[in-house]
Parts: structure tokens; sequence; C-alpha cells
């Protein structure tokens, strides 16, 4: 351009038109091959990322809905694809970017495959095996170490998460880098200092990113600090569909950063829960009890409304046990006397029968002349000892029998002396608990019964309005009040 020529100046939208149009006609369908980054899904369909090289040369792109209906294959950090594009400028912004018309899975990434070698390695060496997933070793967490960037959104979450749901848990901030190369020395001397401190709990999160902005968490020494650590962590580093190394190693991975801190209170909040439940469970244990005294002792009340009346049922019972005991013994008496005349009727029957039986054996004997003169009077004198034996033996069974009866009339009687002791005594102890149950009878030790104005007992002070009209019963007299005053 000759020097003495004037630049026309031009606008912004002029300048980035003029470029535009370049771009278009020089770069209007190409195909470009590189690693997948940041690739994200939008609710509108479109998906934004970055496709870099070795090189670290990176290029932002846009595929929208319309094209991205075609994808065959779920794209991911670390892929590396070769994609169909048309070069343009964003002109809000001034950016480049490659708005991409087609995308075809080229291969894994380097980082990618650098992610994989190192988790393999960690596993074959049981690295993994020393952290288990397991849940946490208190029920009630009281202090926790956060392991963060101080400017990052992800800290800011933790803290909010954790001072809503359990205010009283001491929380201890650990900055530390956690993107670039000096982030895994950062990092692992944060946790180291975390880790002397007896907290029961340490959260080391980071927000989402690219597996670029990720990478230091997949550090093979920042991994080994992590599995050497006595305090149980949690990791929570970037969304849910983002996985490092430190997720691996830790005693337990969170999806997120708030996640991890929902871990850590959610036991804290369950165990305050136990404690408000096991607490209502006793209040309500005492309102039964205390609802169980005062049914029985309303039941007991009722029973002593009318002790006179009590004691004449009870008085009706004795004497009605005392008519059921004498006709048991009048009965026995009879059945024992029929018993006495029946062995008298078989007894006489015997003897009557042995000497008809022996009468006409003699009469045979005497008209028969078989026996002689000697032999008669010996027979007469065997028969006169029989009928002697056997008026012996009709006394003994008599006076044996008679000696029983005795004997049953003066154990009934003995029997019945017995139960009437024990009526009396019950008697006695029923009278003297009515006298004891008696509400009256606490006045004479010294207290008094409280009535309203219809003559209604008075249990409590909150039956008893100001300026009610009361009657106080005491052992010698009564007296009316009126409540002028109450003291709750």
């Amino acid at each position: 351009m000759p020097e003495n020529q004037q630049l026309e100046p031009i606008t912004v939208s002029e300048f980035l038109n003029k470029l535009n149009l370049s771009l278009k006609n020089n770069f209007k369908d190409i195909l470009v091959v590189g690693e997948l980054s940041g690739f994200k899904v939008y609710s509108s369909g479109h998906a934004y990322f970055s496709l870099k090289d070795k090189s670290d040369a990176l290029v932002k792109c846009v595929m929208f809905h319309f094209h991205k209906r075609g994808v065959n294959f779920v794209p991911k950090d670390g892929l590396e694809v070769s994609i169909n594009a048309e070069a343009n400028i964003y002109f809000p912004r001034g950016d480049l970017q490659l708005v991409v018309s087609k995308i075809t899975e080229h291969g894994r990434g380097s980082l990618y495959e650098q992610f994989e070698a190192l988790k393999r390695k960690l596993d074959s060496e049981g690295v993994f095996n020393k952290k288990q997933d397991r849940p946490l070793p208190l029920p009630f967490v009281r202090s926790v170490g956060v392991v963060s960037s101080l400017g990052a959104a992800a800290l800011h979450d933790v803290l909010t998460t954790l001072k809503r749901r359990t205010p009283h848990i001491n929380i201890t901030i650990y900055p530390s880098l956690v993107q670039g190369e000096m982030a895994p020395e950062k990092l692992i001397s944060a946790l180291l200092r975390a880790d002397q401190e007896n907290h029961e709990a340490i959260l080391l999160v980071r927000g989402g990113g690219s597996i670029e902005d990720l990478w230091a968490f997949n550090d093979e020494k920042l991994a080994r600090t992590i599995s050497e650590l006595k305090t149980f962590i949690i990791s929570g580093v970037g969304h849910e569909v983002d996985f490092t190394i430190s997720d691996l190693v830790a005693n337990h991975r969170a999806p997120t950063p708030t996640a991890a801190a929902e871990i850590v209170s959610q036991s804290t909040m369950q165990y305050l829960n136990d404690i408000g439940t096991l607490i209502n469970t006793l209040h309500k244990f005492k309102e039964n009890q205390i609802n169980n005294r005062y049914q029985k002792l309303d039941i007991l009340t009722a029973k002593l409304v009318s002790p006179e009346i009590y004691l004449k049922i009870q008085t009706h019972n004795l004497l009605s046990l005392k008519q059921s005991l004498i006709e048991r013994v009048s009965k026995i008496e009879s059945q024992k006397r029929t018993q006495l005349k029946d062995l008298q009727k078989d007894l006489n029957f015997e003897i009557q029968t042995k000497a008809r039986d022996f009468s006409k054996r003699l009469a045979l004997a005497v008209s028969g002349l078989i026996f002689p003169s000697s032999i008669y009077a010996q027979n007469n004198d065997k028969l006169n000892g029989l009928v002697s034996q056997l008026q012996l033996l009709h006394d003994k069974h008599r006076s044996i029998h008679m000696s029983r009866l005795k004997s049953v009339f003066t154990n009934l009687n003995s029997e019945f002396e017995k139960k009437l002791m024990v009526c009396r005594n019950i008697a006695t102890q029923l009278i003297s608990n009515l006298k004891a149950y008696n509400p009256k009878g606490v006045l004479s030790r010294g207290f008094s019964i409280v009535y309203d104005s219809e003559g209604k007992l008075i249990k409590s002070a909150h039956e008893v309005g100001i300026g009610d009209l009361i009657k106080i019963e005491f052992v010698d007299s009564e007296l009316q009040a009126e409540a002028i005053s109450k003291n709750n």
C-alpha cells in the first residue's frame, strides 16, 4: 500500500464479517482430528466442546442438535475423534469456532490412556484395596477438614450444605491449588496437614471441568498419599460423570462436592433424628404411665365412694360363706348317719341269718337223734359260744363306727372353726383396708379435701378459676373460700 494512502476505518462488526467470510471461503468443509475435552450437552440439545492435540493447541466447537442425532457413540473427554466442520466467528465474543456437522470416533486420547495405565498399575499393587468403600467410622461427626481452593464454587457449596444441615460441625479449611502443574504437590501438603488433626472425615472437593482441568487428581503421588491417610476421606471431584484416580483410592466417592457434604451430615442428622425419636417415645411412655395411674386412681376412688355399702357387701359374702359351710357340715353329718344305719342293718341281718342257720341245724340234730347227748351238749356250747362271739362282734363293730362318727364330727367342728376364723380375719382386714383407703381418713393426719361449689372433688389447681367459690373440708369442720389468685 502506498505510504500516502490512508486506511479507511471499519467497525468491529465489519471486521468480523470480513474475517468470517474469509474463513467460510477457505475452510468451508474441513476434516480435523483431535482429542475431546469439556464435552457437554445442554437442554437445547446442542453440544459444546473443545478439540485439542498434543501440542496443547485448542479450538472451540459446537454441534447443533439436528447434527448430534446422527452420532452413534457416546462422546467422552479424552477420546480422539475426527470431525467434519466449517470454521466461523462467534460474533458476540469474537471467538473462532468450528461448527461440526459430523463426528467420528477416531481412538482414545493420550490423557485417557495415561489414566487407564495408572489405574491398572495401582490396582495390580493393591492400592485400591487399602481404602475400600465403607461407611463413616462414627455415627456423630463433630469435626471435618475440607481440602479445596478458597475461591472455588465447590467450597462454597460444601460450606453452605454443612452449615445448613449440621451447624454444630467444626469445619477447618485447608486451601490448595486444584488445577495446574503445581496442584498435586499443594493437594498432598494440605491433605497431610489435615490428617494430623483429629477430624472424623476429610473432604477433597473440586467443581466440574474438562479432563485437563481435573488432571491433578489423577496424579500417582497424590493417589498413594490418599491411600496412606489414617483419616476417613471422601472424594468429591467434578460432576457425576467425572471419575478420577482420587475417587478410586478414597474411602468413599461422592458424585459432586455437595454430595460429599451431604454424606458427612447425613449420619449426624440421622443420629439426631434417632435421639429425637427416642425422646418422643419416652414422652409418650411417660404420658401413658401417668394416664394409667390416673385411671387406676379413679377406679379405686370410685370403689371408695361408699365404704358402708362395700362393707355390707363383704359382710353379706361372709354370711353366705358361713351358711354354705354349715350346710356342707350338715350334709356330711347326714351322710355319715345314713352310712351308720346301713351298717347296723347289715350287722343285724348277718346275726339273724347266722342264728337261724344254727337253729335249723340244731333242730335237725335233735329231731333225728343224730348226735348223742354229749355231742348235743358240746354243740350247744359251741352254739352259745358263737352267739356270744356274734354279740361281741356286733358290739365291737358298733363301738368302732361310733368312734369313727365321733372323729368325723370332731374334724368337721374343727374345720368349721378354722374356716370361721379365716373369714373373720378376712372381714377384719377388709374393714381395715376400707378405713385406710377412705379419702376422708387422711383428714385426721392434717390433710384437707377441696370441693367446688357443686360439691365435686378438685384434683388440680387448673380446675379452679379466679373468683370461684370452693369448699375446704377438715377433720372437724368445713370452710367456704374464694380463689383470688393462682401461681402456675
